[in-house]
């Protein structure tokens, strides 16, 4: 074989191997992308977590207080197969992170106060406030000096016929 042509095979299996480095230090910037989104996901994923527990906490004496639960989209639906039939394609967006407020009722238990009212199913108590109709399912009721049966913040409670008179 001449010189040149060997030359001519050297220099071609250089820039194979050039770029077969070139392909191989692009997948493993790409494997460090998807596993440092991975990582930030989880720990955006326990942050909420731990939010939503420590605020759990801080209202497990709070009358009517209903807890968070936070929700965690599955991490494969982060991949952005739908737009971009490449599976090495990822969404550069973190997931989302929703609080569920658990809406189940909690436990009663008795009061002293004669106008302490709870509701063992599901309902709330409509109440009229300065921003309009609100619910709640706090029934730490007492009088004003109207004779109206007000909420702790002192916002009217109303029945079918309007604000309730005692």
């Amino acid at each position: 074989m001449s010189d040149v042509r060997l030359r001519g095979l050297e220099t071609f299996h250089q820039d194979s191997l050039a770029i077969a480095k070139s392909a191989f230090d692009q997948e493993i910037v790409l494997l460090d992308q998807q596993k440092a989104f991975g990582i930030k996901s989880a720990h955006e994923v326990a942050t909420q977590r731990m939010n939503a527990i420590s605020q759990n906490l801080a209202n497990v004496s709070t009358t009517a207080y209903k807890r968070q639960l936070p929700i965690a989209t599955p991490f494969i639906e982060f991949l952005d197969v739908g737009a971009n039939p490449s599976p090495q394609v990822f969404s550069t967006t973190l997931p989302v992170h929703l609080l569920q407020t658990d809406t189940r009722p909690g436990a009663l238990r008795q009061t002293a106060q004669p106008l302490d009212i709870a509701i063992e199913d599901s309902g709330f108590f409509e109440v009229k406030t300065d921003q309009g109709l609100a619910y709640t399912r706090r029934g730490d009721f007492h009088l004003d000096p109207q004779g109206r049966l007000v909420t702790s913040q002192g916002h009217p409670v109303l029945g079918l016929g309007g604000e309730l008179v005692l």
